[in-house]
């Protein structure tokens, strides 16, 4: 008889439960980190942003997000999550989203739900096109594709999930996994993705086709905890501290003596802001405290001669 545990937990990919040395189970809890739910009649433009065209309509009722081309001939329509879900190297996202289609497929027409990242060149997601369902990668602007099968009414409210890494995605359909990419290279060229659903005519089709969620995000699967860096200005500069998301936590402004910083989402000194500080009325130093991600870069902009303190991830 052995002291050892002989207990393993498989779960549905097929992979074995983690434990420590000392027996102590690794768990992870799902943390939300772009989309939600559908809220009363209204798109939430804080959450969501959606593009249409050709006559394409997107809208919200009963908390049910509806996208449908109508009849203008090529219509579109496209919603995406405003935030980009931040990926962590050693951890997993979860795509995860309910989905139901107004039919099994039309001719000339594409509906896609999943993960795409800003541009629409990378992308992991599933497919219906015509009449066909597949899951897809998106790399650089080619995509790959494998049709799949799955026991389910495409009319029914299902749920779609995408388990993803840097080398490994899972698909995964009420519950059960209908495929696997275990990746021999990378599949895309940025892994840092909104949510997304979109619905497309082509070929002049006026048929209206539609697409409905009642909830589309992106989970990664265990909270954040990593170590913050710190980065210093001390001159009137335009600095980028970080590239792609991540979080800022605070700013401390150690000799506050200049006359603004201005702190952008970008990788430039432009675009959206998140906050303009002034100078405190107070020489002494001042920690400014923050807490919120950032989608596309960290820069900040400064006048006057500072040193301050930018605490981030």
């Amino acid at each position: 008889m052995s002291y050892w545990k002989q207990i393993q937990v498989v779960d549905q990919t097929g992979n074995l439960t983690e434990v420590t040395p000392y027996g102590e189970v690794h768990s992870v809890e799902p943390v939300r980190i772009a989309g939600g739910v559908f809220n009363d009649n209204t798109l939430n433009a804080n959450f969501f942003t959606a593009t249409n065209t050709n006559g394409g309509t997107s809208t919200v009722t009963n908390t049910l997000l509806s996208l449908a081309t109508n009849t203008t001939a090529n219509g579109a329509t496209q919603v995406y999550t405003a935030q980009i879900a931040r990926f962590v190297g050693g951890s997993s996202n979860r795509f995860y989203g309910r989905i139901l289609t107004g039919d099994t497929g039309t001719a000339n027409n594409t509906r896609r739900w999943g993960l795409m990242a800003p541009g629409g060149t990378d992308g992991v997601y599933f497919k219906l096109s015509g009449t066909t369902l597949s899951v897809n990668t998106r790399k650089g602007g080619t995509e790959s594709s494998v049709t799949i099968t799955p026991s389910i009414t495409l009319t029914n409210l299902n749920l779609y999930e995408i388990d993803y890494n840097s080398g490994t995605i899972y698909f995964i359909i009420d519950g059960t996994v209908v495929y696997t990419l275990n990746a021999l290279v990378t599949y895309t060229n940025n892994i840092q993705f909104t949510a997304f659903i979109d619905n497309t005519n082509a070929a002049g089709s006026t048929t209206n086709v539609t697409i409905s969620a009642v909830n589309l995000s992106v989970y990664r699967l265990g909270s954040l905890i990593t170590q913050p860096i710190y980065g210093r200005i001390t001159t009137a500069a335009t600095t980028t501290f970080k590239l792609g998301p991540g979080l800022l936590h605070r700013i401390t402004l150690n000799n506050p003596t200049g006359t603004l910083i201005t702190i952008y989402d970008n990788t430039a000194g432009s675009g959206t802001t998140i906050a303009v500080i002034n100078t405190p009325a107070q020489a002494n130093p001042v920690t400014l405290e923050y807490g919120t991600q950032f989608s596309n870069g960290l820069t900040v902009v400064s006048t006057g001669t500072w040193d301050a303190t930018i605490i981030f991830e």
